[in-house]
This record gives C-alpha cells, sequence and structure tokens, in this order.
C-alpha cells in the first residue's frame, strides 16, 4: 500500500478535524475524499478541463445541495420528518439566496 505524505493548509486540516466524530480516523477521512474525487472527476472531464478546479467544486457542491434538497421535499411524504429537522440549514437553502 502507498503511504503519500503531504502538507495541508491549516484551514482545511481544521475543517477536516472538525468532520471527525470520536473514533474516527483522518486517514481514512481523506481516503474516502481521494475515492470520492476520482469517482466524480470521470464525470466533470464531460463538462470541465482538469485544471478548472474551482468551477469543479462550485459544480458538484451545487449538485449535492440542489440533490439533498429533493430528498429533503420528499423525505415528510416518506416518514421521515425527522430528517428534515436534523439537516443543517446551510443544506436546506442556498448560499447568499442563490436558487
Amino acid at each position: 500500500m502507498a503511504r503519500p505524505s503531504f502538507k495541508l493548509d491549516d484551514e482545511i486540516d481544521r475543517r477536516v478535524e472538525s468532520r471527525l466524530s470520536y473514533g474516527d480516523s483522518k486517514s481514512e477521512w481523506l481516503r474516502h475524499a481521494v475515492k470520492l474525487r476520482l469517482q466524480v472527476d470521470p464525470v466533470l472531464d464531460r463538462l470541465y478541463e482538469p485544471s478548472q478546479h474551482e468551477e469543479r467544486m462550485e459544480f458538484v457542491e451545487r449538485a449535492v445541495i440542489d440533490a439533498v434538497n429533493r430528498e429533503l421535499e420528499r423525505a415528510p411524504k416518506k416518514g421521515h420528518e425527522e430528517r428534515m429537522e436534523r439537516m443543517p440549514s446551510e443544506v436546506r437553502e442556498p448560499e447568499n439566496g442563490e436558487e
């Protein structure tokens, strides 16, 4: 197994740390992030150049927010009202009032 070594900006490290729960492994979290990117990048290649990092991140964030919002709208119909109550408001509502 490869053992890469790399540096993270302090802000990124803090954000990763804030996402960890008791017993979570930062290494496992980062491995999952890499696998997720490897899965999504080939799809994004159809729309963006590999060097368009910001555009890719914005597109993915918007797509995920939209998909989560659609699921939340259907949640009460599926008997999952508690999911809507637990969901952070930033997921339910677009940032800066954007649609």
